[in-house]
Order: structure tokens, then sequence, then C-alpha cells
């Protein structure tokens, strides 16, 4: 995938990788590309893929997450990032399986089930820098980021059983907290590479 790319890309790609394999050091890790980062973190949840294959495909390759990362969306939130799974803290709770294309191995491996509770399996996390989004991608982001939150809060009400005006509440509280976010987010732009890591 990244030789196709643009030179500055495949260098950002190599930058994000290797950020991911020093934070991951010697542990037994499968990597997640991502677009969505902060939905990812502010949920608590990774959602299978809603079109195509219905899994949550992980990579034992940090340059295969990375190119994942990059990899630009309409909605998406306007940087990627790489999630450092533990896989043991992962094939404890679900089942992983490898899986490989002829001709492309990504050395892939998939789960068939959401991912929940993601902190507790999270080893750390490498992000791009952000990048100004328009009025309309910032809309769309928000849209997506509120589907995440609405499945977050009907798993939620499954478990405990709350109304759904409570959900109303939590959906309005939700989008009100994204919505000022973005904009601190916009007044503190130019943000540089971040870079996080988790004990």
């Amino acid at each position: 995938m990244s030789a196709d790319r643009p030179r500055a890309i495949r260098k950002a790609a190599k930058s994000l990788a290797d950020h991911a394999r020093a934070i991951a050091g010697a542990r037994d890790v499968l990597y997640y590309g991502t677009r969505y980062p902060s939905s990812i973190l502010n949920t608590g949840i990774v959602l299978r893929n809603a079109h195509g294959v219905r899994a949550i495909s992980f990579t034992r390759s940090a340059d295969i997450a990375a190119d994942f990362a990059l990899l630009e969306r309409d909605d998406d939130e306007g940087r990627g990032a790489i999630l450092i799974f533990d896989r043991q803290s992962l094939r404890s709770r679900y089942r992983i399986e490898p899986f490989s294309e002829p001709k492309r191995d990504e050395l892939e491996e998939r789960t068939w089930d959401d991912l929940v509770n993601v902190g507790s399996h999270l080893v750390g996390l490498v992000t791009t820098p952000s990048i100004c989004r328009s009025q309309k991608q910032r809309r769309l982001n928000r849209r997506h980021r509120l589907r995440l939150s609405e499945l977050h809060d009907q798993m939620r009400n499954r478990v405990a059983g709350t109304s759904p005006k409570q959900v109303f509440a939590r959906e309005l509280a939700e989008y009100q907290r994204i919505e000022k976010e973005e904009i601190e987010r916009a007044r503190s732009l130019p943000i540089s590479h971040g870079l996080l890591k988790l004990q």
C-alpha cells in the first residue's frame, strides 16, 4: 500500500510506525490503525466494520497499521492513530484468528466481536498531527461520533436497563461536549505530532 503513496506520506508512515514500535518494545502486541482515535478513546469501543467483512482487523505490523492510520476518509477526525494492544490480553477476552489473503499478507488477525473496554487492553497509542477540517467534514465527524455514542449507550442499556430519556440526555450531553471540544481544538491549531504512552 505505502509504495504507491507520495514520498512525504511514506515518510510520515515510517515515523508513525517507528514510534509505535518504540512504545510496544518487546511486548507481544497487535496494532490497529484508525482515523477515529478520539471516538474510540471516548467510548471505549472499537466497532466491527459496518460494510464488507464484519470484523475488526488488527495487524502484527506497525508499518501496515501506519498505512491505515494515514488513509483519509470523508468523515474522519482529521488525524490518524495507531492503537497498540496487548495481544495476550485481547486473546484472553476475544477469539482472535490469524488471517491472510493470497499474495497480500498484512500479518492480519481478526475478531468478529465489537471490542469493548478498550483501555484494559491498550498498551499505548501514537497519533499524527491534527489537520483543520471543513465545515462539512466536521458535521460528518459529529454525526459519526454521535452514532458511536448511541451504540455505546445501547450496549450499556442492555446491561444496566437505562430508560430512553436517560439515553437521550446522555447523547445530548455527548454532542455538546464534542462541539465544545472541536471549537477548542480549532482554536489551538496547529497541533504538533502527538505521542502518548500508557502504563
